[in-house]
């Protein structure tokens, strides 16, 4: 049986969608700070989001960066979803800092 790869990046893209509007209900995820970097053909913005969403006991705090250079734009966050699956779909984090946080 083939697996379907559109449809299932799909569905994991839309179950980070979901964990981040609830975390949004519950007052979640907390922006401290945007720092925003310009130079050298790039620029770079960073927002460090507090986040208690998750099961553990204390808040995490992540890094998410935007990089805009040559036309292109990525995002990154230092959660641990982003960095197992991040080349697929974005963290609960990142699509939190695009709705405008």
């Amino acid at each position: 049986m083939t697996m379907n790869v559109r449809g299932f990046i799909g569905s994991e893209a839309a179950k980070r969608r979901e964990r981040m509007l609830d975390a949004v209900k519950k007052d979640c995820f907390q922006i401290q700070s945007r720092q925003f970097y310009r130079g050298e053909g790039k620029t770079i913005t960073l927002w460090e989001v507090w986040s208690s969403h998750t099961h553990r006991r204390y808040p995490r705090l992540y890094v998410v960066s935007r990089v805009e250079a040559q036309g292109r734009i990525a995002f990154g966050c230092t959660c641990p979803d982003f960095e197992s699956n991040g080349q697929w779909f974005p963290c609960k984090h990142i699509l939190f800092v695009q709705q405008g946080g």
